[in-house]
């Protein structure tokens, strides 16, 4: 009678276990992923399905949406947006990178710190990529807006909050780099 008691308790435990609502919350950023990604089709949805490898065709009607998430306030989004275009980086046509472009040195002029985090985690031809936009916009920009290399220097300077003396030096050199950057 005993055994019957224990196996009825244990059926019951696994069945009260399985019946209750799972929510999936990132423990890194908050965002509610099972929320967006069984809602309606959005920005926040194609960007999630491609990080969790359930899409990963590229669909032009979200390029812009998922570039304006670069200049986001929301960190999680900034974030998830750089990877996702890195990850496309290559399959853009002119006017999408001309418009990568610029987002992608605003986004390392005021989040300095984070680009170059970023930058790091993804494949070399990814960060490449990245890199010849940036130094194209990089070059056009000294260019056109008659300004110097050190000004750019000392706006990401600013924006560079709780840098220590080696991650500005490594922002310097990638400036430095961009300016140099010449396609083959």
């Amino acid at each position: 009678m005993k055994s019957y008691l224990n196996i009825y308790l244990c059926i019951l435990f696994f069945i009260s276990c399985n019946n209750e609502p799972q929510e999936i919350y990132s423990s890194l950023d908050g965002i509610n992923y099972q929320e967006i990604l069984n809602g309606p089709v959005n920005t926040e949805q194609y960007i999630l399905s491609h990080l969790h490898g359930k899409d990963t065709s590229f669909k032009d009607e979200y390029f812009d949406q998922v570039v304006e998430k670069l200049e986001d306030n929301n960190h999680a989004w900034r974030i998830n947006a750089f990877h996702v275009l890195s990850i496309h980086c290559g399959n853009l046509n002119n006017n999408q990178q001309q418009n990568l472009q610029s987002s992608l040195f605003n986004y390392f002029l005021h989040f300095p710190n984070e680009y170059m985090s970023q930058i790091e985690q993804i494949n070399i031809t990814n960060s490449d990529c990245f890199l010849e936009l940036f130094s194209d916009y990089v070059h056009h920009y000294l260019i056109t807006h008659n300004i110097t290399l050190v000004s750019m220097k000392n706006v990401a300077y600013k924006y560079c909050n709780d840098c220590n003396d080696e991650e500005i030096k490594s922002i310097y050199s990638y400036l430095e780099l961009a300016s140099r950057f010449q396609k083959e």
